[in-house]
Formats: C-alpha cells, sequence, structure tokens
C-alpha cells in the first residue's frame, strides 16, 4: 500500500531532504516514476545512516524509511541511538503487518505464527514511545494529504525537540487483504470527458493505469486496481472517481 506513503512524502519535502530507504519491498519506491528513495544498502541502515548525517550537522529534513518486519528485526537499536543523540531526523515506518518482501510471513506485529495461531501482537508505537521518540503518529497511507501533514508536523517537532519523531503509514499488505476476504471490492475509473490527458496519474506508478493509444487519455484496468484511491486524490481534473 506504500505507494501513497512515498508520494505522501515526497510532497512534504518539495525537492528538499533526503529519504534514506531500507530493505523490503518498498525498495520499489526508489524506482521510476516514484523515485522517492536516495539509498537502499542494509536492513536497519535507513535509522543508522539518518542520525549519522543529522550529527554531521546537515540543515536539509532527514528522513528514515523503513518497513515494519525490518524495524522489528534491525531498526530498534539506531532508533535507541537517535534518542539518546538527538538526532533531529524523522523515522517513516510502513507498516503493512507482513514480511512481504520474502513471502508473507508474519511479522511481531501481523498477531499470528506461522501456522495462523494467535501469538501476542507487538505494537510498533509502544515501543517508539518506551525508546522515548517524541512524536508518534500513524496515519493511513492511502490518504495522501495526511501523510503529508504528519510528515511535515513530524520534522517541525523533531527540529523543535532534537528528538526524532515518527509517522506510521499503517494499512495491510493488499494481497493478503485479497486471500483473507478483507478486501472490499472497488474499483476507480477515468472519466474521459474530464480526463486532460495530462499524465499526472502515471506518477503513481499504479500498474492499473494505462495511455489510451488512440485518446492518448488515462484508463483504469479494473482486474488491477484495488479501489485504493491514491489515482483520485492525484488527479486535479477531478477525472478519476472510486465506485
Amino acid at each position: 500500500p506504500h505507494r501513497g506513503s512515498f508520494i505522501a512524502i515526497k510532497r512534504a519535502l518539495s525537492g528538499r531532504g533526503i529519504v534514506l530507504g531500507d530493505r523490503g519491498c518498498y525498495n520499489q519506491g526508489g524506482n521510476l516514476p516514484l523515485r522517492a528513495i536516495d539509498t537502499a544498502i542494509a536492513m536497519g541502515s535507513s535509522i543508522a545512516m539518518a542520525v549519522g548525517l543529522a550529527r554531521s550537522g546537515i540543515k536539509e529534513p532527514v528522513v528514515a524509511v523503513i518497513g515494519d518486519s525490518t524495524f522489528f528485526h534491525a531498526g530498534i537499536p539506531p532508533t535507541i541511538e537517535a534518542v539518546i543523540s538527538r538526532s533531529p531526523i524523522v523515522i517513516a515506518i510502513l507498516d503493512n503487518s507482513w514480511t512481504a518482501m520474502t513471502g508473507h510471513q508474519p511479522s511481531p506485529s501481523t498477531g499470528l505464527d506461522s501456522l495462523g495461531r494467535p501469538r501476542p501482537q507487538l505494537k510498533i508505537e509502544n515501543l517508539l514511545e518506551a525508546i522515548g521518540v517524541c512524536n508518534i503518529k500513524i496515519v493511513d497511507p492511502y490518504n495522501i494529504r495526511e501523510g503529508e501533514n504528519a510528515i511535515r508536523e513530524a520534522i517541525r517537532k523533531a527540529k523543535e525537540s532534537l528528538i526524532p519523531s515518527a509517522v506510521i503509514f499503517r494499512r495491510e499488505c493488499a494481497l493478503q487483504a485479497v486471500r483473507f476476504g478483507r478486501w472490499r471490492r472497488k474499483v476507480a475509473r477515468v472519466d474521459q470527458e474530464k480526463c486532460s490527458a495530462c499524465k499526472l496519474c502515471l506518477t503513481t506508478g499504479c500498474p492499473a493505469i494505462q495511455i489510451s493509444q488512440e485518446s492518448g487519455k488515462a484508463e483504469i484496468d479494473p482486474m488491477d486496481c484495488i479501489g485504493c484511491s491514491v489515482c483520485s486524490q492525484i488527479c486535479q481534473n477531478g477525472a478519476i472517481e472510486v465506485i
């Protein structure tokens, strides 16, 4: 679900700052057309590198992007370092409730074990609060404006307090939501009369959006669309609606 997360981060930064990526399915955010992350080195490296950059005296905003599974695996120690070293960074945690990169194994935040049996569900926000992160927001990655505002506020509060802020973009992986029957069928459609063929919707990187060879306008394949509404929020002409 994290195309929306990357769009929100990019809009909040408005071309400023550095976005440090990590290891996970969200590495796709570094590819065209999103080009939303500047690094992708190792698990846990996003937060650790963000601390180093912040401590070097860089004035631009520094955002570390990390998935929920990777945060549990290797993100907690550098978060502790960020707090005790008073690093004014923003930690953006892309929480899809599964270890999607390696085959949708349960993560500590899933609440299920590998056989589908209930087990204790760890809350990332509780860990962050215990570590000492000052400002924690939980947002829906499908709500671009909410995510954008949360990142802006996190940047401001981190600078004011000299303590990292965190934004948790939380929504279950769409593949798992469909698999377990938790997805309510919705699709987006393009009003061809309103579409101006500006192609701004292509910047979302959504595989369901196509350009008609005849009209040059956007079309949406209902077989690929999950109705997330990100494209309708991007469209400046009100040409896309989710039904």
